[in-house]
């Protein structure tokens, strides 16, 4: 891939690659704006995305966890796809800085709880997909920030009390 440079669309999807490391950092991924990563077997994230990134699609992989640093410095970034992993904890900074997310999408994973700390740095959500996860626990005030939100899913989860303050 070294001799890849200047393109804006990376389709890498059914690779089974397991390792982001050797790829982002043999290609000029300056200018990639959309990234598909969809139906591989990556479990954690090892790399730093490039900034330019606008759309990220990592569906059907091996994720368990999302970090703190894993979407770092992504200010452009306007949706995040991480469908279908086996994800069970989300870092209380994981979306922070994400100023220009519009949709989240982390259906069909293994969340338990929906900190309030979560969704404070994207005002701009307007869908966000949090079906068939183990959801449990929704913090009070956990959605407040998300003044432009308009497609909230919750279907299929183990929530039985939805609070007011959500």
């Amino acid at each position: 891939f070294s001799s890849l440079y200047g393109f804006s669309q990376l389709y890498i999807n059914q690779n089974n690659l397991k390792s982001l490391k050797n790829l982002i950092n043999s290609i000029d991924s300056s200018n990639i704006t959309y990234l598909n990563l969809k139906i591989n077997k990556i479990e954690t994230i090892d790399v730093r995305f490039p900034v330019s990134l606008i759309s990220l699609f990592m569906d059907k992989n091996l994720l368990t966890s999302i970090e703190e640093e894993n979407f770092q410095n992504l200010t452009k970034l306007d949706s995040l796809s991480l469908r279908s992993n086996q994800i069970r904890t989300i870092h209380s900074s994981a979306f922070f800085g994400l100023y220009n997310l519009t949709l989240l999408d982390v259906s069909f994973n293994l969340i338990e709880t929906i900190e309030a700390s979560y969704f404070r740095d994207t005002g701009k959500l307007f869908y966000l997909y949090m079906y068939s996860n183990k959801i449990k626990i929704v913090r009070e005030n956990a959605f407040v920030s998300l003044v432009n939100l308009e497609y909230l899913n919750l279907y299929n989860n183990k929530r039985r009390v939805i609070k007011e303050k959500m």
